[in-house]
């Protein structure tokens, strides 16, 4: 995997994305595209699809949590994963939206607390 700069019309910037290596060479079977991941997708995104990687944000969420990659551009609280069945971290973005850190699931985002987050 590497990491470059590409347009995104949605934050109108460049910004950091990973991509997956490129089988440069003639394969016998089908090769799929490689997966864009957004690097700074978060609370900021705004869209119902990532112009990027063309997939929601929760699905670009998931990726970057597949990818094994730092979630460090990522506002993380502590909440509940509805596919986990446990208390983890979730992913913030788009506003009112959460993803679990662990598997990637979207999960509504929690409220905080008297204190701030959980």
């Amino acid at each position: 995997m590497r990491v470059q700069q590409m347009y995104c019309s949605g934050c109108d910037r460049d910004v950091p994305i990973l991509m997956e290596d490129v089988v440069d060479h003639e394969t016998q079977a089908n090769v799929q595209d490689p997966d864009l991941i957004c690097l700074e997708i978060g609370d900021w995104c705004t869209g119902a699809m990532c112009p990027l990687g063309a997939a929601e944000p929760s699905a670009m969420v998931a990726r970057l949590v597949r990818s094994g990659q730092p979630l460090d551009g990522l506002t993380v609280v502590h909440g509940w994963c509805i596919e986990c069945e446990r208390e983890t971290d979730l992913a913030l973005y788009g506003g009112d939206r959460a993803a679990c850190t662990e598997c990637g699931r979207n999960v509504p985002r929690p409220q905080p607390g008297p204190a701030g987050w959980m």
